[in-house]
């Protein structure tokens, strides 16, 4: 159990990705998808960072990132997954802990992450990948899957709009424009 000046973090599967992305060194296969992890128990860096959360990854573009929140001070499994874009100063809730999050982004990887709700782009069956990946992307993902002992899951399972009904009012620094993405 890691703590910080006032989260504490109790996260297995959050430590199993830390210490897969250590095992995997310098290669950025994890990077290559949309996560590059973070080590540290602190939140984001920006402005519209969830301050009650620890930012645990980030895609590696215009400073987004993904956070863990907070629940009654702690980072557990059942903390929900906050996705935040700095520039257009949004924090959007994606999934209801970390595994569903790992699990259903294994159809189109992390950058683009909401993708995966447009039913034209995910495969099903055993060709679960997007199209639009290439086969190095479709490799580290099937790794991701296999050494985490993840199977994908469908859209649906991120409760997308009864998520960011349920945690808008934890967003005070965030202009949280939850209605920007309906269910499709």
């Amino acid at each position: 159990m890691a703590e910080n000046n006032k989260i504490t973090v109790d996260h297995p599967l959050l430590e199993r990705l830390r210490e897969l992305d250590r095992k995997l060194g310098d290669s950025d296969i994890l990077g290559d998808i949309g996560l590059y992890i973070g080590h540290e128990n602190e939140p984001g860096f920006y402005e519209d960072s969830p301050q009650e959360a620890i930012a645990f990854a980030s895609t590696g573009g215009d400073g987004d990132h993904y956070s863990l929140i907070a629940i009654e001070g702690a980072v557990t499994e059942r903390s929900p997954v906050v996705l935040t874009w700095p520039p257009e100063g949004e924090n959007i809730v994606v999934a209801p802990d970390l595994e569903t999050f790992l699990r259903v982004g294994l159809h189109c990887g992390f950058f683009v992450y909401l993708e995966v709700r447009d039913p034209e782009i995910v495969g099903e069956g055993d060709d679960w990948f997007a199209d639009f990946l290439d086969e190095e992307q479709k490799e580290a993902l099937q790794r991701l899957a296999r050494e985490l002992n993840l199977t994908p899951l469908p859209a649906e399972a991120m409760q997308f709009e009864e998520l960011n009904q349920q945690y808008a009012d934890r967003f005070h620094n965030s202009v949280n424009k939850t209605g920007r993405f309906t269910e499709r």
